[in-house]
């Protein structure tokens, strides 16, 4: 008759091989790790001084603005960011078509810096990769639009899922080491990529690009902040953002 240290023994023997028979825990998936949020140069100054000493950081060449007509005007000059973004919402413009090109070039950057602020990490890295993107790639609606009937041709054939290979056959694409270049048969189009990182929370890298487009004949700009997304295992970007200076 077996002993009680023998049923003790038999009964450890029994709980070991169940265990080594049970099936192993299925692994957790853990969380890809955010890429960091990049700025460009042009942008740095949040990351190194934070946004209000980077919207007080004097322009270049401050911009001469009036309010008014004619008869009854008022002038100022828009020196830094903050004053910038306080005259505009004041009804301010600038005195020249020259000032007013350079009045949008300094508020695409104001905008940008706001922005830039509050980019964090994107579940991938995106950086400037949309320097390095064909325009099978990207949609039509990033191209300039000098009449309200070009612009509606552009975002139609964007929610169609046209690309601009597809909308403009002939264009061409010239990289540099800090610009995109699109030359279209009627337009060009300059792609400066500002600052990537998750701009909403949807962990998706996002992309902000200034925007300069002007025609193969006269003098008119459509100078724009752009805001592009893409899938983490897509190279094909979306606009999802348009901002006017």
């Amino acid at each position: 008759m077996p002993s009680s240290t023998q049923h003790v023994a038999a009964s450890l023997l029994g709980g070991l091989l169940s265990l080594g028979c049970a099936s192993a825990p299925a692994p957790v998936a853990t969380a890809r790790p955010a890429s960091p949020a990049w700025l460009s140069d042009e942008l740095a100054v949040v990351q190194s001084a934070g946004l209000e000493p980077a919207l007080e950081k004097p322009f270049e060449y401050a911009v001469p603005v009036v309010h008014g007509q004619a008869l009854d005007t008022r002038s100022a000059s828009m020196t830094n960011c903050t004053a910038y973004f306080a005259l505009k919402a004041q009804g301010f413009a600038a005195v020249s078509d020259q000032e007013h090109d350079l009045m949008r070039l300094e508020g695409v950057r104001c905008h940008a810096l706001r922005m830039a602020a509050k980019l964090s990490g994107a579940a991938c890295t995106e950086s400037r990769h949309l320097l390095e993107a064909t325009l099978s790639e990207l949609p039509p609606s990033l191209g300039p639009s000098p009449a309200p009937s070009i612009a509606a041709q552009r975002e139609s054939a964007a929610r169609r899922g046209t690309s601009w290979a597809d909308y403009a056959k002939g264009a061409k694409v010239v990289a540099k080491p800090d610009l995109l270049t699109i030359d279209e048969p009627e337009f060009v189009t300059e792609l400066t990529p500002l600052a990537s990182g998750d701009l909403n929370g949807d962990h998706k890298p996002d992309v902000l690009v200034r925007a300069v487009g002007y025609g193969h004949e006269g003098t008119w700009r459509d100078i724009r902040l752009l805001v592009l997304t893409r899938a983490c295992d897509s190279r094909r970007y979306e606009l999802v953002q348009t901002v006017l200076p």
